[in-house]
């Protein structure tokens, strides 16, 4: 099972995930942001781009690996 919490700022995501994860055996929780941090930082022509845009969900290569 494969569950994505998405909301505003501050509305208790990341407690609703642990509440979760303690709630569901052999769960784990994985944060997409700290992949798009990570992949922020590459530098451009890495990604066949000329240059990185404004937001990282754009990238193509940061929705396959949270995907995983």
């Amino acid at each position: 099972m494969f569950v994505l919490i998405n909301g505003s700022f501050g509305i208790g995501k990341s407690t609703l995930a642990d509440n979760l994860a303690q709630a569901i055996a052999g769960s784990v929780i994985s944060d997409p942001e700290r992949i798009g941090f990570v992949v922020r930082r590459l530098p451009p022509y890495l990604l066949g781009m000329l240059c990185q845009p404004q937001d990282y969900q754009d990238l193509s290569l940061w929705r396959r690996l949270i995907a995983v």
